[in-house]
């Protein structure tokens, strides 16, 4: 069969491949190809861009078989149709022919892609690139999402659905896999199925722009990143997008500014002639559509908002995850006998776990306690500075604050016991360890709320905050009269509260629940709780450190025929108390003690007063 070569204007490249010299091929400018080529010809393609598109529409009339070659000026070929080798037809033992639809871009043809508005900015950074290269392009790609506004678009599909988005940009091609974030997305056999994909790109702040550049300057260069938080995904045959403004069009490498854009696959396809292993597959023109559009804005409330404003800082939430969140707020922060049943249950069982120190029954008592929902309740009221949500939460707090407080000390008061156990002394004592514990569990909380697939983790929520044991050891406080007691679970009530307020609040903040407008009074109020509470817990934390300081330098601490293995800090207070355990191999005598008290103090090069517990080792 006779097979014809198109070239490139009337001389041939001189970097074309030397084989396609072969005196067999029949070689005829693009201009002549019209007119001297026979119909179903088996056509060899060394052009440009520019040729190839040109060549594709009368392949499709003329039923031409074409071959195309890698050229210097066919880069979007080469992307587009998965080009790779120079030497495609040397054997035909080796090809198979495929049918493969072309993407028209208002009546043009495309050979890789269509980029409406900013996309260079969410394209993945190629993974040869040097560390240098990366933080440049980083760098640029950050200053650039600065100045963007999203647009809005109304999009109609081939199946006559009308949507409307707010958008930064998109992608329009043949295939995911040649496309970053697409084949993120998607695996590439979801994109060969003959039908035009649109990538909606549509971050709502700044702050998940900040997230996707740094994720792609760290770790790009390892593995694609996955599941891009702010794509939309749209699959048709046909798609009409209309721009309110002007629109910023790139067809390949050719940039126009336009008001609608049409972008269809063709009614016919053309055939190709490519390697056996090539990854172009037979694709035949799909029905069905897919529009996943529930990570982009989209609809007339959620357009209004986006549209032709600057990005900001933390992204709102969607309406729908407002209404609902603050529906259950609400009855979160309403008071129900159900509250008051589990309030008293929980401070009886949490007060009798105290008192036989048992953790098991303090952490049943943590699970069942409810306060944890007024509480989350109350962050949200002070981000939005809402006061018919702040005053219904505080008083359901303190009701329960003061029903946990007097069922504890009713009950220890009927008890015939009065020491205290290990559990109670480790609620006395909070620090600044504390506070860290209750804001990330108030982070937590707050995030459990808001997202109904987190909701299961409120249960590890309310065991790592454990509001009503601290209450339940100041009733047992108030019913021994121990003032030392009383102060100390108060102040870490105090931290748990502030902390997991300030933290909440906060945190609804970053999920785009407050606007920072209306917030920062708010987070400024807690935040002064933070900072007040945070003087005590510093001093306790001091402590805590100089009491482990001291323990290290005791068991470190060598003695003639004996050894120190534990060591107990009874007091700071100079002279420092401390009762020590020493084995030996004998029983000790006074002059022997006299002598671990001295090595004590020249180790701490401080006066100390010992208790010593002698253990015999055989």
């Amino acid at each position: 069969m006779t097979t014809y070569l198109i070239q490139q204007g009337d001389a041939f490249d001189q970097s074309r491949p030397e084989w396609l010299n072969d005196p067999a091929l029949i070689c005829v400018s693009l201009e002549q190809a019209n007119q001297s080529l026979p119909d179903a010809a088996e056509v060899i393609c060394y052009l440009s861009d520019a040729g190839l598109r040109s060549v594709m529409r009368l392949a499709i009339e003329r039923r031409w078989i074409l071959q195309i070659l890698v050229h210097p000026d066919n880069a979007h070929a080469q992307r587009g149709l998965l080009l790779e080798s120079a030497e495609l037809a040397q054997s035909s033992d080796h090809t198979k022919v495929v049918s493969h639809p072309l993407l028209l871009c208002n009546g043009e043809v495309v050979l890789d892609r269509v980029e409406l508005g900013n996309v260079v900015s969410f394209t993945p950074t190629p993974s040869s690139a040097g560390v240098f290269s990366r933080c440049k392009i980083a760098w640029q790609r950050l200053s650039t999402s600065l100045k963007i506004a999203p647009q809005a678009l109304s999009i109609e599909t081939a199946n006559e659905a009308k949507l409307k988005v707010a958008a930064i940009g998109g992608c329009g091609l043949l295939h995911t896999q040649r496309f970053g974030l697409g084949a993120a997305l998607f695996n590439s056999e979801q994109g060969v199925c003959g039908m035009l994909h649109l990538f909606v790109i549509s971050p709502r702040s700044l702050f998940e722009i900040l997230r996707y550049l740094s994720l792609d300057l760290l770790f790009s260069s390892v593995a694609p990143i996955s599941n891009p938080s702010f794509v939309g995904h749209i699959r048709s045959r046909a798609l009409t997008i209309k721009a309110a403004r002007p629109l910023s069009v790139c067809v390949d490498d050719r940039a126009t500014t336009v008001d609608e854009v049409t972008l269809a696959v063709s009614e016919k396809t053309v055939a190709l002639r490519v390697p056996k292993e090539s990854n172009l597959l037979d694709q035949p023109v799909g029905n069905k559509e897919i529009r996943k559009l529930q990570k982009v804005p989209h609809g007339e409330e959620a357009v209004a908002e986006m549209a032709y404003r600057h990005l900001p800082w933390m992204a709102h939430a969607a309406t729908e995850e407002f209404r609902d969140l603050y529906q259950q707020l609400r009855e979160n922060a309403r008071l129900t006998n159900t509250f008051i049943i589990f309030m008293i249950l929980s401070t009886c069982l949490a007060t009798l776990g105290l008192v036989a120190n048992s953790s098991p029954v303090i952490i049943g008592a943590m699970l069942i306690a409810p306060l944890m929902d007024p509480i989350v309740s109350l962050a949200m009221a002070m981000a939005r500075q809402d006061e018919t949500l702040l005053w219904p939460s505080i008083k359901k707090l303190s009701l329960g604050f003061l029903m946990a407080l007097l069922f504890a000390c009713s009950l220890v008061m009927l008890l015939p016991l009065e020491w205290v156990t290990e559990e109670i002394a480790a609620r006395t004592r909070p620090n600044l360890l504390d506070l860290g514990v209750a804001m990330i569990s108030g982070v937590a909380g707050a995030y459990a709320h808001a997202r109904v697939a987190a909701a299961r983790g409120l249960a590890g929520v309310a065991i790592a905050v454990a509001l009503v044991p601290p209450i339940a050891v100041m009733g047992i406080g108030f019913g021994w009269l121990s003032l030392s007691i009383v102060s100390g679970a108060f102040l870490l009530f105090v931290t748990n509260l502030a902390g997991i307020i300030f933290a909440g609040a906060t945190t609804f903040l970053v999920l785009g629940f407050a606007p920072f407008r209306r917030a920062h009074r708010g987070l400024l109020k807690s935040f002064m709780s933070v900072l007040v509470v945070s003087i005590p817990l510093s001093f306790s934390f001091y402590q805590l450190v100089k009491r482990a300081d001291l323990r290290e330098q005791l068991l470190l601490l060598s003695l003639n025929d004996a050894s120190i293995k534990q060591v107990e800090i009874l007091s700071l207070v100079k002279p420092v108390e401390l009762k020590i355990e020493v084995v030996s191999s004998g029983m000790m005598t006074a002059s022997q003690l006299s002598e671990i008290k001295i090595a004590v103090e020249a180790q701490l090069d401080q006066p100390v007063v010992l208790q010593v517990r002698s253990v015999v080792r055989y």
